[in-house]
């Protein structure tokens, strides 16, 4: 899909071809990881790949918690 695709050039313009991720790129791909989820997507109708996981939260039932012992 496009928003696929997308995020995929987001990756392939920041890394070199062939390259490996490896521990020490930590940083730099959880910048490419805040720079995807929070850019509008058409299919997400423009908003932000973060902000419709929170919506999506706010929209799951309520589950009460059970907190019993043993």
């Amino acid at each position: 899909s496009g928003a696929t695709r997308t995020g995929t050039a987001c990756y392939a313009a920041t890394s070199p071809k062939g390259g490996r991720i490896t521990p020490d790129m930590a940083d730099e791909l959880q910048a490419i990881v805040n720079e995807i989820n929070n850019r509008p997507m058409r299919l997400l109708g423009y908003q932000t790949p973060a902000e419709a996981y929170q919506q999506e939260l706010l929209n799951l039932p309520h589950q009460p918690q059970c907190c019993t012992s043993i």
